[in-house]
């Protein structure tokens, strides 16, 4: 076999043939285009690699050039296939239409986790779960995540009487970030024995897996033969490769921003905190004592506008054969739509003045908390299907 590979490659009519094909097949592709009104698809020299290298290794000019020629949506030819790019306009035009624009199908393009750990409709449970647990149940939860918190970070970073260098922050972040999160995920065996033990004396914790445990069909009746262990353990899973990850990545970031490049705010925000530590007396802060350091939100939330992607949130068109802008265009169904975030994050009319730069209380002017998703603020998403955990991660941070 090896030999007869070996000397069809040899052969140059053999190769033209499989170089005839492949344009062929490339060019065929393309051809599909003529059948709907698509937006315009920019101009690129190289055959089958198409935008590929500039999209990588000069993104940001591309999107640049692509916007102005172009106008606010067109497509590019990235990695084998074409993909639509839409702008400020357009973008939650595709938040709103999630009947058409599918961010998990599209997602799975970028991550396909879904390969690792099976596609068993979990991510929509899950989604249900941090929506309506954490966002409704947050408040109540502060103290628990609190105690937590502090008690990672004595083990972890411990007292700074004297100043203490940190050699592995990230690591060290994610550590702290993994007690609270590891909390929650209490051993199932132990409830049972409690709420048999106790009966209606019992008391629910107040966290994700008791509310994978009150589903019936996950633990019908609470009896440990019939509870879907396999099922709890991919959701719970999912939730902390979710959660840790950006969590812990936001925090050692906004970390390493404010001590290396905005050492200027250190102090004030500092002050901030201090004054909000002394309003409670030593006491527990509450939810509403963290809203209360208003600085901070802005900063971080500059932080987090400054640090976004420049193209991102793909999205897959799930229309039955096509979907139709607001302005015309057409994508067909399967088409990759992804969100050009600079259009937005550097928009004067959206962000106020001069928007390509860090301005670190620039949202506390417009009374805009980090929390609260507004179409110039991108970083979580938009529309009902925003990323869930929102508020969770501005608390733990």
């Amino acid at each position: 076999m090896e030999k007869l590979i070996e000397i069809l490659l040899s052969n140059i009519y053999i190769q033209s043939f499989i170089i005839g094909l492949i344009l062929a097949a490339f060019l065929s592709k393309l051809s599909r285009r003529t059948k709907l009104n698509e937006p315009p698809l920019v101009y690129y020299r190289l055959p089958i690699i198409g935008h590929t290298w500039r999209f990588l290794k000069d993104c940001e000019k591309l999107i640049l050039e692509s916007r102005e020629k172009y106008g606010e949506i067109f497509s590019l030819y990235v990695f084998g296939q074409i993909m639509t790019i839409v702008g400020k306009e357009t973008t939650h035009e595709v938040f709103r239409k999630d009947q058409d624009f599918g961010f998990r199908e599209g997602f799975k393009t970028k991550v396909p986790l879904h390969l690792i750990v099976g596609d068993s409709g979990l991510d929509e449970e899950n989604f249900k779960i941090i929506r309506d647990f954490f966002a409704g149940k947050l408040k109540h939860l502060i103290c628990r995540l609190q105690k937590h918190i502090i008690y990672a970070i004595d083990i972890h970073i411990g007292e700074c009487v004297e100043p203490k260098v940190i050699h592995y922050p990230r690591k060290t972040l994610a550590d702290i970030v993994a007690i609270p999160v590891a909390n929650i995920i209490v051993v199932i065996e132990k409830r049972l024995y409690d709420k048999k033990k106790l009966g209606d004396d019992w008391v629910a914790p107040l966290d994700a897996l008791q509310r994978y445990l009150d589903d019936p069909k996950v633990a019908p009746d609470f009896n440990p033969n019939h509870i879907n262990y396999d099922y709890i353990v991919d959701g719970i899973c999912r939730l902390v490769f979710g959660s840790m990850t950006t969590t812990s990545n936001h925090a050692t970031q906004v970390l390493y921003d404010l001590v290396e490049t905005k050492q200027q705010y250190w102090q004030e925000l500092y002050q901030e905190a201090q004054e909000i530590n002394k309003q409670c007396n030593g006491n527990e802060l509450t939810f509403d004592d963290i809203a209360s350091m208003v600085k901070l939100d802005s900063f971080v939330k500059e932080y987090l506008r400054c640090d976004s992607d420049i193209v991102t949130l793909p999205h897959k068109c799930i229309s039955k054969s096509y979907y139709t802008f607001a302005n015309g265009y057409q994508v067909p169904n399967g088409r990759i739509v992804s969100l050009n975030y600079y259009d937005t994050n550097n928009d004067e009319e959206l962000q106020g003045q001069n928007p390509t730069e860090f301005h670190a209380f620039r949202h506390l002017e417009r009374n805009s908390p980090a929390i609260k998703l507004e179409c110039n603020f991108l970083k979580f998403g938009g529309g009902k299907h925003a990323c869930p955990d929102l508020i969770a991660t501005f608390a733990t941070s």
